[in-house]
């Protein structure tokens, strides 16, 4: 699944990755620690304001370094936390990278149902980090991959967000007509008062 990955132009073109924290990605963020300029991760699950960590390539030197910064407890030992916030500049997002329970083909995906990448995605938008532009990637196994009986395009709704490339450890597949990103950043008529109680990070909206 990492070669087939790292050979799609869409990530030799990419200097900065952002990939999710779940532990089944762990590789591919060794990977690109190993290849990229920066890595991207939510590591502390949005409960606190600084939930993203960029780590810089440069500052890893040994094969152990490289190991320790793919986990969780890495990120924050050799990252950096970056505020979400108009005030902060972030670096643009060349690659996202998601897990998934399921995915179609016709670029509708299923996370773990809370939707945690959605709403960063929203926040990241927001402040001008993602874009409509910005490539979206799940990396799933082959038995993930569901057809539009199950996942049609109709499920979707406006803030949910939608893949560009789906790669199983076989192959990679390319989203022909690729649906539309959420460009309506974070909705604040969907967020109830628990969800604002539990991610901080929500705090820098006036809702």
């Amino acid at each position: 699944m990492l070669i087939f990955t790292s050979l799609t132009k869409e990530y030799q073109n990419a200097n900065i990755v952002r990939v999710g924290s779940s532990m089944c990605l762990m590789p591919f963020r060794e990977l690109v620690l190993r290849e990229k300029e920066s890595l991207y991760c939510n590591v502390r699950d949005y409960v606190e304001k600084d939930f993203l960590y960029c780590v810089e390539s440069e500052n890893l030197k040994s094969n152990k370094d490289f190991g320790i910064a793919s986990t969780k407890k890495g990120m924050i030992i050799y990252g950096k936390p970056l505020r979400i916030s108009s005030k902060n500049r972030i670096t643009k997002i060349d690659m996202f990278v998601v897990g998934s329970v399921a995915v179609c083909r016709n670029g509708v995906r299923l996370g773990h149902g809370k939707g945690f990448s959605d709403l960063e995605w929203g926040m990241l938008y927001d402040v001008g980090v993602v874009d409509k532009k910005t490539i979206v990637v799940t990396l799933v196994a082959d038995n993930q991959v569901v057809g539009d009986d199950i996942l049609p395009s109709w499920v979707r709704n406006e803030h949910d967000l939608p893949v560009d490339i789906i790669v199983t450890p076989t192959t990679v597949f390319y989203v022909g007509q690729k649906l539309k990103k959420p460009c309506c950043g974070i909705l604040a008529s969907l967020l109830t008062d628990e969800i604002k109680e539990t991610i901080p990070s929500l705090r820098i909206y006036n809702f």
